[in-house]
Parts: C-alpha cells; sequence; structure tokens
C-alpha cells in the first residue's frame, strides 16, 4: 500500500538530535501512513544504539553515501520515497504533536497547490537558539503575502507533492554548497507555484551551536548564499533587504517586553545580519560561481568534486550516460593546435578545470575565478558511492603492472566495488577492437579511461556510441598517481606544485608538458590579451 507520506532527513553524525526529532514523528497525533528515509551523508560515527532504538518505532528506512552535501542527500532520499506527499525535515528540528495531521488536512483542502512550507521557530534554550527563532519570526511575518502563500523556502519544514517532484530531474540543485532550498523557492516563483504557508504546522528548529561557531556559520551562510540569491533575484522577487528587517524588528519590539535576555538577543541578532552580509560582500570579490566558462576557446565546468560525483554516480545509476574530460595548461595549448582535439573536449558533458595554469590564465583573461577539481582528489570517494549503489566499473590505461598496483589500492580501500574490466592503454589495432567487444559484452556503469589527451578522448569518442548508458570519465595519469607515492603527490598538489613532483618523478614524460606548453600558454594569453585590448579600444572609439 502507498502511503500518504514520505519524511526525507539528512543527517551527519548528529545521531542523538536525530533520535529525538524520530521520536517526535513517531509520537504524531493520528499520525498518517508514513515512511521515513534517513539518508547518512558521509557521517563518520555509527549511530549509537539509542538512535537505532528510536528509528525501529517506525516504517524506516536508512541510506549512507559519502559525503555528497545536504541537497545530495536529499535528493537521494526523494529518490527512495514512495509517498503521495514528501516531507523534508532536518535532522535538529522536533515536529508539533498534530503537525502531520495538520499537513495531510491542508493538502485536502488545497487541492491546487503543489508546495507547503512550515511554521518554523525554535525553543530558544539558548542564545542561537534565540536568536534562531528572531531571525525565523522576522523572515516568515514579512515574506508572507495576503494569498496565504510565503516567498520562502526553509527545508526544517518543507513538503511537496511526488506529482511534482516527478517534472524534475534533481529537485535541489547539488552546484550549489548553500542555499538549495532558496534556488528550489526560485523556480516554484517562475512555475507560478508559491508555497502555501501552514501557520498550524509548527517544527521547531533546534540548533545546538556555540554563538561563536554559529557567528563563523553566518559569515559562511552569506559568502555561500550569493549564488542562490542570484537565483532568486532572477525570478523577480525582492529578497529581504536592511528596511524590511529593521521593520520586522521593530514589530518584534513592540509586542515585547524590554529586558536584558531580549536586549542581548536583538544585538546579537544584528550582528550575525552584519557578519552575514559581510560574507555576502566578500563573495562578490573573490567567490567562485558554478557553470561554465570559456578560456582560449576551450569550455569548461566549474565544478566541486562533490558535484562531480554525484552526477557520474546519478547518471550512471539512470542509464543516461556522461563524458567528463579534464582540462588544464597543456590541454589549451593542445586545442589552439588541434581544431579535432577541441571538437573532442566540446563533445564531453562536464570538462574539468584541472590545473593551476588554468586557474592563472582565467586571471590573466580578466575571467571569473575557476576552481580546480581533479579525479585525483574524487577517486576513492567516487568508488565508494558506486559501491554503496551496486554499480560496476571499468579500468583503462597505464602500464599492466601500474594498472594491477592502481586496481589492487583502489580494492583495498573500497573492498565491495565492483571491477569488472581492466585493461593497459597500450593496445594494438586488433586489440582494440577485442576491449570494445568486451566493453560491449560486460556494460559497465562508468568507466575510466587513463591513457593521456587526446588518446583517451578519442577512445571515449568511440566507445560512447556503443555503450550510451555508461558514464566514460577521461582521467589522465590517475593511475600512475594512485599506484605511486601519494603522500608527497598529495603535498604538492596541496601547495600548488603538483606538475613540479610530475616533473621530477617522469621528466621524460612531462618535459615537453611543462618546459614547452607553458611558455607556449603564455604566448597564447598574451595574444588574447592583445585581442581583448583591441576590442576595447575598438569599442571605446565607436560609441
Amino acid at each position: 500500500m502507498r502511503p500518504e507520506l514520505s519524511i526525507v532527513i539528512a543527517v551527519r553524525d548528529n545521531w542523538r538530535q536525530l533520535a529525538e526529532c524520530v521520536d517526535s514523528i513517531a509520537a504524531q497525533h493520528w499520525p498518517p501512513s508514513l515512511e521515513v528515509v534517513i539518508v547518512d551523508d558521509g557521517s563518520i560515527t555509527p549511530p549509537p544504539a539509542k538512535a537505532v532504538e528510536s528509528m525501529c518505532q517506525l516504517q524506516l528506512r536508512l541510506v549512507r553515501q559519502t559525503g555528497l552535501g545536504i541537497a545530495a542527500a536529499r535528493n537521494r532520499g526523494l529518490e527512495l520515497t514512495k509517498g503521495e506527499l514528501v516531507l523534508f525535515v532536518d535532522s535538529d528540528c522536533l515536529l508539533e504533536r498534530r503537525c502531520l495531521w495538520n499537513l495531510v488536512e491542508a493538502t485536502k483542502c488545497h487541492v491546487d497547490e503543489v508546495a507547503f512550507q512550515f511554521s518554523v521557530s525554535s525553543l530558544e534554550r539558548n542564545l542561537v537558539q534565540e536568536i534562531d527563532a528572531l531571525r525565523l519570526r522576522m523572515v516568515q511575518e514579512s515574506l508572507l503575502l495576503g494569498s496565504r502563500h510565503i516567498l520562502y523556502v526553509n527545508t526544517s519544514g518543507f513538503a511537496v507533492r511526488s506529482s511534482y517532484v516527478a517534472e524534475t530531474e534533481a529537485f535541489f540543485d547539488v552546484s550549489a554548497v548553500r542555499g538549495s532550498d532558496t534556488i528550489k523557492l526560485a523556480q516554484l516563483i517562475r512555475h507560478g507555484k508559491k508555497p502555501r504557508f501552514l501557520s498550524k504546522c509548527k517544527v521547531f528548529h533546534c540548533p545546538e551551536t556555540p554563538f561563536l561557531k554559529y557567528a563563523l556559520k553566518c559569515f559562511r551562510v552569506g559568502y555561500h548564499d550569493s549564488y542562490s540569491h542570484k537565483q532568486l533575484r532572477a525570478s523577480g522577487d525582492v529578497l529581504l533587504g536592511w528596511t524590511q528587517k529593521f521593520q520586522a524588528l521593530r514589530r518584534t519590539w513592540s509586542v515585547s517586553p524590554w529586558n536584558g535576555k531580549r536586549i542581548r538577543c536583538t544585538l546579537s541578532a544584528l550582528l550575525c545580519f552584519s557578519i552575514e552580509k559581510l560574507g555576502r560582500a566578500t563573495s562578490r570579490l573573490i567567490g567562485i560561481r558554478p557553470g561554465k566558462t570559456t578560456l582560449l576557446s576551450v569550455r569548461m565546468d566549474v565544478i566541486r568534486r562533490s558535484e562531480l560525483i554525484y552526477r557520474i554516480v546519478t547518471n550512471a545509476e539512470r542509464n543516461r550516460g556522461l563524458l567528463v574530460s579534464y582540462a588544464n595548461a597543456w590541454t589549451l595549448v593542445q586545442a589552439k593546435r588541434s581544431g579535432s582535439f577541441q571538437s573532442l573536449l566540446s563533445a564531453t558533458d562536464i570538462c574539468l578545470v584541472d590545473g593551476v595554469g588554468v586557474k592563472l590564465a582565467a586571471i590573466l583573461l580578466n575571467q571569473p575565478r575557476v576552481r580546480k577539481t581533479s579525479f585525483n582528489d574524487a577517486i576513492f570517494d567516487l568508488c565508494r558511492e558506486l559501491a554503496n549503489r551496486n554499480l560496476s566499473i571499468a579500468l583503462i590505461g597505464g602500464e599492466e603492472a601500474v594498472l594491477r598496483e592502481a586496481s589492487a589500492a583502489i580494492s583495498k580501500v573500497v573492498p565491495h566495488l565492483n571491477v569488472i574490466l581492466q585493461s593497459s592503454g597500450y593496445f594494438s589495432q586488433a586489440e582494440e577492437e577485442s576491449l570494445r567487444t568486451e566493453l560491449l559484452k560486460r556494460k559497465p556503469n562508468v568507466i575510466l579511461i587513463g591513457m593521456g589527451q587526446p588518446r583517451q578522448e578519442q577512445l571515449a569518442a568511440t566507445i560512447r556510441p556503443l555503450l550510451p548508458q555508461s558514464a566514460i570519465c577521461c582521467v589522465g595519469g590517475l593511475f600512475d598517481y594512485i599506484a605511486g607515492p601519494r603522500e608527497w603527490a598529495d603535498l604538492a598538489r596541496r601547495f600548488g606544485l603538483e606538475w613540479a613532483f610530475r616533473l621530477f618523478n617522469s621528466p621524460k614524460k612531462t618535459a615537453q608538458r611543462y618546459l614547452f606548453g607553458i611558455p607556449a600558454l603564455f604566448g597564447y594569453i598574451i595574444k588574447e590579451q592583445a585581442k581583448q585590448a583591441t576590442r576595447f579600444v575598438h569599442r571605446a572609439g565607436h560609441p
């Protein structure tokens, strides 16, 4: 029987508060038929016995994933739900006793609505909770419309009909570090489906963070929320500004008695607002925006490690196929010299920024800052998530001895990974035909090809039509990295000296790339700067 309601809760190590949250769900007055999906987003500590005991009271499913972020965790939980309604709750929240009953009744009354925002407050048991309660009250009062819709989404208590979820691929945007709920609000507004505010559905957010840590968190929130605020601003609705915040504070002062506790809370809240504003201003100056950028005619994707893993795994799991490659300084030089190689890169779904040279080129060409993302950083978490979802992988590239060592190293870290094919990257044309036949027979979910550019992209282009449901990743020297002394390689990469480490360890392989490629790259950058200057002068002369 299909449940009326599915509840999705993402958690990372916060097991004690999660147990209290589950208890508040189990204690609901006349609860509907429901299921609870808890997604463990890379917890270090296992759930304690008390948390497990609380979970046993409900029809509950616990799913583990590597630390891919809360948006990815909620999407993962959403994939596993079966209810007609899906409710998102944070692990540090408590539901009022009639909360779920009131939700079901409201959805019966408002059959045309697809999204429902709960009334979120806090228990005010410490200073941080007092600030949180004040902030939530201000925001909800200021953004509530006369139609009883609200320009606000807070996943501490946010419900949506599963029929609407089915219309979107990834419900929450995993490219955002924070603010995926704000991005979802912008999408709802664009679709003409503003959330209905349910004042009778009360949920209490109970953060237990010390004040100093909370203040630092406000800076991070402001820094990472700038992308989501830009999305909301583009939807045509005005964000809550300082004037509205002061008006909300004035209303709070008029109904609340003046005392030391209230003054302390108000001043602390103003300080946190200012810190958040500082974080947002800092982001505008030096922040990195997700999305696409083009350098020297090569299109690249500014993407985080967790988003890369998420997109590879979800596309492989859904049999949708994906082609991933990367661009470093030598890639830019090769693409300038070879139009066919540039075309191969343009055909990829994701082209990573992989190298300090590319980051420097972006600065010199007055492009937005870019983020370096490498398979060297992501490989073990990627393999863990593939193992979590029972997906298979094929390894192609490197010398036979190097590939054996790399495969053994991966199996040691992720023993349950299903490696269904291994092949050296040095093969004849007849052996390549045999490899394609074997791939077609085994149909791996993910294929890693580490043969260097442009050979790996050429092989990927021939394999992709045969295996349109597989995620194919061109990984360069990944297998050499895994099989080699990773401690020194990691240290060199941390200081941006990975190129020097590779040049020292493999001078024959890398001399051309670094000793000739880097000067050639700077030559192309100077030419591009000259073109930009010429265009600027031309525009200035013809207003």
